[in-house]
């Protein structure tokens, strides 16, 4: 095409029109339908429209424009799914006396009077209890100034739901705190540089997940620590997250091919794959909706190769016919191609491993991750990576999800193991940093020498900060 030729994007439902123009053949003519995963005329393929817009991004010359478009991507509205519903904010309501609930005590919503109330007469006998009115249907409204009756509020804490199995004595809350500490700190304090083989024995429930709402464990938070609104967010963020992830069609790489070149462009269509991935979930979360379009798409272009560390670390299996020394011959081989030493392999696989046993690819865990990681401007360690436009937003959000994560950890462990898996993880994250670096500038290297970069898909162009202009 020559430079006084026109480009021409024309968008249309006529049916006969569309039919027409494949009929005809028309040179460097494409047509896309974004309605259906399957081209009219053309061999690309996508999942959504997204994955279209990447063709349309061929459209241009020069990184500059193919920017335009991806932000462009990123500010649209995804049509291919319904976004989850807003958490709402409307204050919990005890179930005893109708006050504000501080969050679930119990397992029954109540307020940190009623929760005091069952904790200090639940081994009271309702026989040996005297109603004040004689009635068994005293008035327990918060509104109410007057004295309680003890033995109608206890029934009624008991008729509302809550357990007296729910509560541990204190020499079972040192057995089990001593318990849980053995048994997590056998990992947690083993050297991160070594990780020994990891079973998954015992901890299935991290792997084998499900997109509805998590109860299973839920009578092990801490309410007092993460509140039924915290709770709420947290889950409606790991419901995106493995509504994105955990999906049958697992992206994977085809390690058959002969030479650098190949392997290459192999690569970057598996980074395309899961690139956009990731960019569907984070488009779902409304604290990156609501920031500068500037903004998210640098925090887009810098942060991306970070977040591949926890989709490696969500998909590994350590017992998988795929993992076998054939599977690992071919992987090193593969990625020898593609220019990455034995160093860095053996670097990067000890890195996915040590985050493997830190986080027991828990899914709320990894979810949350992601969300700290994505709103961290200068992660990257990229000396080209522009101001923000809003940082104080993206701080709030950032600020945000790592008061979430901590109280995630809190209400599940002690103090002391918390303090130990955060000191793991930021470690974890100055190794991965320092690796992401690494193979971001061995790419960019590798696609301009072998001359691909007009080969590869403009998204990668994008986020490899890649260019043949």
């Amino acid at each position: 095409m020559t430079t006084d030729q026109t480009k021409i994007i024309i968008v249309t439902a006529n049916q006969s029109l569309i039919e027409q123009i494949c009929s005809n053949n028309i040179a460097n003519t494409q047509v896309l339908d974004v309605t259906n995963n399957e081209q009219n005329c053309s061999a690309i393929n996508g999942d959504n429209i997204i994955s279209n817009l990447a063709f349309l991004a061929q459209l241009s010359d020069g990184s500059s424009k193919n920017e335009r478009i991806y932000k462009r991507a990123l500010d649209s509205t995804d049509r291919s799914g319904e976004k989850p519903a807003k958490v709402s904010k409307k204050p919990m309501i005890c179930a005893i006396c109708g006050g504000r609930a501080i969050g679930y005590n119990y397992n029954v919503s109540s307020c940190s009077s009623c929760k005091a109330f069952f904790r200090r007469h639940v081994n009271q006998s309702l026989d040996e209890m005297q109603c004040l009115l004689g009635q068994n249907q005293c008035s327990l409204s918060h509104e109410t100034r007057r004295r309680k009756c003890q033995k109608c509020r206890l029934h009624r804490c008991f008729e509302a739901g809550m357990k007296k199995e729910f509560m541990f004595s204190e020499e079972e809350k040192e057995r089990r705190r001593k318990h849980c500490e053995e048994k997590r700190n056998a990992s947690l304090i083993s050297n991160v540089e070594s990780v020994p083989e990891i079973s998954l024995n015992g901890n299935e429930q991290f792997v084998e997940t499900e997109n509805d709402i998590n109860w299973n464990g839920i009578e092990d938070i801490s309410w007092e620590i993460l509140s039924i609104e915290d709770w709420l967010i947290v889950e409606s963020v790991r419901r995106s997250f493995l509504t994105t992830f955990e999906t049958e069609d697992i992206p994977s790489l085809n390690f058959d091919v002969a030479d650098t070149s190949s392997a290459l462009m192999e690569l970057s269509q598996f980074s395309h794959s899961i690139t956009l991935r990731f960019i569907s979930f984070i488009r779902e979360i409304n604290e990156f909706h609501n920031l500068h379009i500037d903004d998210r798409f640098s925090l887009v272009k810098y942060n991306i190769h970070l977040l591949s560390m926890i989709w490696k670390c969500f998909y590994y299996k350590p017992i998988d016919t795929r993992c076998s020394n054939e599977h690992f011959i071919k992987l090193r081989r593969f990625f020898a191609l593609c220019g990455v030493s034995e160093d860095i392999q053996r670097t990067l696989n000890n890195l996915v491993l040590s985050l493997v046993e830190l986080t027991k690819q828990d899914s709320a865990t990894l979810s949350l991750l992601t969300m700290i990681l994505i709103f961290s401007h200068g992660i990257s360690m990229n000396d080209d990576e522009s101001p923000l436009k809003d940082s104080a937003a993206v701080y709030r959000a950032q600020l945000h999800y790592t008061d979430l994560f901590e109280k995630h950890l809190n209400s599940k462990y002690d103090e002391l193991q918390v303090i130990q898996q955060l000191t793991l993880l930021l470690t974890l994250i100055l190794r991965m940093q320092s690796i992401c670096k690494q193979l971001r500038e061995l790419y960019q290297a590798q696609y301009l020498s072998y001359n691909l970069v007009d080969k590869v898909i403009p998204l990668l162009q994008t986020t490899l900060d890649i260019s043949s202009t």
